[in-house]
């Protein structure tokens, strides 16, 4: 047992002081007494602490045997001083009163004792309990499990790295096909983490109750949204609702780390397609990991929850940098994630905690921006989400390729396209300066017919797919913003510049077919009937785009 006490109010007097020193070797060998021993900071390199114990005990014996008459003379006076000590006497009287209300405690409640045992047995059980998936529940996971073993195919939810499945005859649960080790791991994982958040009295950050189940983990599906757009257009539109939900998840931090929340790299990652660049590091804020949803309260008011659902890296050791990762995930939180660290005894850099709220709102600015009123001006709700109306006159567009036909012969840098092949860009440049101005000027009417056709055959394809899922604000934003390929723009224009130019390689109309691209959907932003395009030039090889419409 290890006890703590004021120095000062239970410091030893003189006659216990010169008692200890006089028994020092009887004491040590017999081990007859209580020593009270400071904490060691670290253990010996060598020995075990029990093999130094059992050396000192050895030593001390061998210097009470061969002094024997003098040990007896330090015995006799060490025993005088403690009887003559207040101090020792003091402490001696609360250890007799201790061992007779224990004596007296335990003859009280002997006929209770196996009650009592059972008791603490259920409780223990209860707690652990706590953090299982219920029988009925468990049923369903091994019911799932066959039909996955069987080879069946359930829907797959669209973010994440790992592959997590949902489906309709099992809407309290997922499923994650992540094999045995690794969702043993998780489960473990899972179990620590919740009874920390139990130990903390934490209950706005909710972690899932989890199963094994061969080779999948089975999990409790939180009210959490599938994408994670919708928890980031939820704490945009509520950021008060979440004000204890993020208190609680710095304490969480103080005590435990969790990892893959916030990704930050120095080159861009094909994984992360709608990351940032923020100064040197790409950022991607990982809110599929961290969800955020509303809770409706008995007072008909909400109240905000975070959920965290990968736990597939978490360390027992407190978070290094706790404030500014929140500050990146939660940039509008700014003020009080400072006063909350600053009260819990965390270090931040002030500075740092600036740049991570620059990032944040970045990323914000990024994904949402003015989206949203964009969509309002256009009066475009979860109703009435039509197709963007594009307009198919190409007379305006084609003044826009002409001038770029001009821009290219004269030399000017490409605008759409990052070209590797400085061969194949000179000659397509000398190719260009072979044509005359009248045969460009037919070019370019007919390339902006193609291409404006092209993109809105296209977008009115992908929208009309993607509208079947829409069915909150941030899939809406989604189906609003897809990520296409650009190529599918094309069509025959490749093959239709290669002929018309008399270009030695497609590679050379494909890098005009591109630059023609940029420019067409450059003027359609510009015209207001595209909200912005991204040709995410850092992604794919820039293969794909993204619209936002």
């Amino acid at each position: 047992m290890l006890v703590s006490f004021y120095q000062e109010s239970y410091s030893p007097d003189f006659l216990e002081k010169a008692g200890n020193l006089l028994l020092h070797c009887v004491v040590r060998s017999a081990q007859g007494l209580y020593s009270i021993k400071k904490t060691p900071k670290c253990a010996s390199v060598y020995f075990s602490h029990q093999t130094l114990t059992l050396c000192r005990r050895i030593f001390n014996m061998i210097l009470c045997i061969i002094f024997g008459p003098l040990t007896l003379i330090t015995t006799l006076l060490g025993l005088l001083a403690y009887k003559f000590s207040s101090t020792y006497q003091r402490s001696f009287r609360e250890w007799v009163s201790y061992e007779n209300t224990k004596i007296h405690t335990r003859e009280k409640y002997r006929a209770q004792e196996n009650s009592i045992i059972k008791l603490q047995k259920l409780w223990r059980g209860s707690l652990v309990r706590t953090h299982l998936i219920n029988k009925a529940s468990s049923l369903e996971c091994k019911a799932w499990g066959k039909t996955l073993l069987a080879g069946k195919r359930y829907p797959r939810v669209p973010e994440g790295r790992s592959p997590v499945h949902i489906a309709s005859q099992f809407p309290n649960l997922i499923v994650k096909c992540v094999g045995f080790q690794e969702a043993q791991r998780r489960w473990h994982n899972t179990f620590s983490i919740r009874k920390k958040l139990s130990h903390l009295d934490i209950h706005h950050v909710v972690i899932p109750r989890a199963k094994v189940h061969k080779n999948f983990l089975f999990e409790e599906r939180l009210p959490i949204p599938l994408i994670s757009l919708d928890s980031l257009c939820m704490y945009n539109a509520h950021p008060q609702a979440f004000d204890q939900a993020i208190k609680e998840l710095l304490i969480l931090f103080k005590n435990v780390h969790v990892r893959d929340l916030l990704i930050e790299t120095r080159n861009p990652s094909d994984e992360f397609p709608l990351a940032i660049k923020a100064k040197d590091l790409w950022v991607f804020p990982r809110y599929d990991n961290l969800p955020l949803f509303l809770q409706k309260r008995p007072d008909n008011t909400f109240i905000g929850k975070i959920g965290i659902i990968d736990l597939e890296e978490l360390f027992p050791s407190p978070h290094p940098c706790p404030v500014e990762e929140l500050a990146v995930l939660f940039p509008l939180h700014k003020e009080l994630l400072i006063s909350e660290a600053k009260k819990l005894h965390i270090a931040f850099s002030q500075k740092r905690v600036e740049y991570a709220v620059c990032k944040g709102f970045a990323f914000h600015k990024h994904i949402l921006g003015t989206h949203r009123e964009f969509c309002l001006k256009k009066n475009i709700t979860l109703r009435h989400n039509p197709s963007p109306n594009i307009s198919l006159d190409s007379k305006r567009l084609s003044v826009k390729i002409f001038k770029l036909f001009n821009d290219l012969i004269e030399g000017k840098p490409f605008q759409g396209i990052q070209v590797q092949d400085q061969k194949e860009e000179l000659l397509l440049r000398e190719a260009l300066k072979t044509q005359h101005k009248d045969k460009i000027l037919a070019l370019s009417k007919k390339v902006a017919a193609m291409l404006i056709f092209n993109i809105s055959t296209k977008i009115h394809q992908s929208h009309n797919e993607e509208a079947k899922y829409v069915n909150s604000e941030g899939t809406l934003l989604m189906c609003r913003s897809p990520i296409l390929r650009k190529e599918s723009f094309f069509s025959n224009l490749v093959d239709f510049l290669s002929r018309e130019l008399h270009l030695c390689s497609d590679i050379q109309a494909k890098i005009l077919s591109l630059e023609f691209l940029h420019a067409i959907m450059i003027a359609l932003v510009e015209a207001g009937e595209l909200y912005n395009y991204d040709p995410m030039h850092s992604f794919f090889k820039g293969e794909y785009c993204r619209l936002k419409y």
